[in-house]
């Protein structure tokens, strides 16, 4: 793997800037890219969690293991909300052939709709506080919209949209499920190189 390799893959202009800004001659293997200290957890899983480098079914079952390392806070939240944890079993069952692809649909449609109506009861209590208590919300309401857009987002996308948006918003949830993505990641690429 190199510099030209990683080019053609057509990274965003920030990503690509960083990359070259802190290694110009950078060339090895997927498991040393994965070492390069200047390189974000998100940039490292955008580069790899695609079928050229990694089979589709890891990819799938990655994307599981992503949201549920952010699924705690969504269940903190709403402990009796049971759909995204749904999901992401129908996702595992799908993967070993034990479910169809419409009982998986129907799963992730569940999650997404209990996403939807997190997202409007949060707009209707916003809409009630004063304006402190707005704010704080707001700002909650944020950072767990963030959680349920990651377990959303796991749940309906295709592996690797599917994986990407559980690492940007493990990022913002906790930098301990980020790097416990990575350690799956080396996992799973130590399996294959």
């Amino acid at each position: 793997m190199n510099l030209l390799e990683i080019k053609n893959l057509e990274p965003c202009i920030h990503r690509w800037e960083n990359l070259i800004r802190h290694y110009p001659e950078w060339e090895g293997t997927p498991l040393d890219f994965l070492k390069l200290e200047h390189i974000s957890v998100e940039d490292k899983q955008w580069l790899f969690l695609r079928e050229e480098y990694v089979p589709k079914r890891e990819l799938h079952l990655y994307a599981c293991f992503c949201a549920e390392s952010v699924l705690h806070i969504f269940e903190k939240e709403y402990p009796d909300d049971k759909r995204p944890r749904e999901a992401i079993e129908a996702k595992r069952l799908w993967l070993d052939g034990k479910i169809s692809d419409d009982a998986l649909a129907s799963a992730s449609d569940s999650a997404r709709a209990s996403v939807l109506d997190l997202d409007s009861a949060s707009d209707s209590a916003r809409a009630s506080v004063s304006d402190w208590d707005s704010d704080w919300d707001s700002a909650r309401g944020r950072a767990s919209a963030s959680a349920l857009a990651s377990v959303r987002a796991s749940v309906r996308a295709s592996a690797r949209t599917w994986a990407l948006a559980s690492a940007l918003v493990s990022a913002s949830a906790s930098a301990s499920a980020s790097e416990n993505q990575l350690v799956e990641l080396k996992r799973i690429l130590l399996k294959i190189y």
